[in-house]
């Protein structure tokens, strides 16, 4: 079964506001759903909650101490 990008739930983390936005924009305009978060610590407590994602979309450098790829081997 194929899935179309409606269906596909994007974890956006970036902590530059301009870059975030920016991004968002392009993937929601593809059809993406986007969920925005800044910070490692925000992405382990989305995913914690339940919530659905099909793809994480990061920044490799953090605030807060951990690098987009250490955040990706967590997730």
């Amino acid at each position: 079964m194929s899935r179309t990008a409606a269906a596909i739930s994007v974890l956006l983390v970036e902590d530059e506001v301009m870059i975030s936005n920016l991004v968002a924009s392009c993937l929601i305009e593809s059809g993406f759903r986007v969920h925005e978060v800044a910070t490692a610590d925000e992405v382990l407590r989305y995913i914690k909650s339940g919530a659905s994602v099909d793809a994480l979309f990061t920044d490799i450098f953090l605030p807060g101490g951990m690098s987009g790829a250490e955040l990706a081997e967590r997730c």
